[in-house]
Order: C-alpha cells, then structure tokens, then sequence
C-alpha cells in the first residue's frame, strides 16, 4: 500500500549580516536596512541585490545563501514547510 502523497519542494534560504558580529565595520544604517527585509516576511526579486552589487557595502554587510530540498505532504501549510526548513 503506498504511503502518503508527497512533492519535493526546493527552497533557498538567506543569510544576512552586518557590523562588527560577522567580522565587518558597525552600520545602523545598513543593519536597519537588513532588517527590513523581515518587515513583510516576503524578500522580494533583487531587494537584496543592493548587498552583492555595492563595493561599499561589502565592507559593512555578509550574505550567504543555501539552496536544498524537502519533501512535503501534498497540501502543505506554510508553518509545515518553515518546520521542515527548520529541522
């Protein structure tokens, strides 16, 4: 008997940092414009995009990435796929 139905789901997750915590120089105003980022919890097309094209802002600012897959039951919830993300 097969088991539950399911879709392999690929997410990218992003990683945002600034100051002297991640090894770079203090900036209110690019910490706040980090966080602003969670303000809609949505990042949308290049709103990041300030952070990999400015040469200024590689001095105050890291970003890392990862991309991977889970596997969801079909018909999953958004707090099922950030739990998922989260494990």
């Amino acid at each position: 008997m097969p088991g539950p139905a399911t879709v392999t789901v690929t997410v990218q997750v992003d990683a945002y940092g600034w100051g002297a915590a991640v090894g770079r120089k203090n900036s209110a105003w690019f910490g706040n414009k980090i966080a602003s980022f969670d303000d809609d919890s949505v990042l949308k097309y290049r709103e990041d995009g300030w952070m990999w094209q400015s040469a200024t802002a590689k001095q105050y600012t890291t970003f890392r990435n990862k991309v991977f897959s889970v596997t969801m039951p079909v018909g999953y919830t958004k707090a099922q796929l950030i739990a998922a993300i989260n494990q």
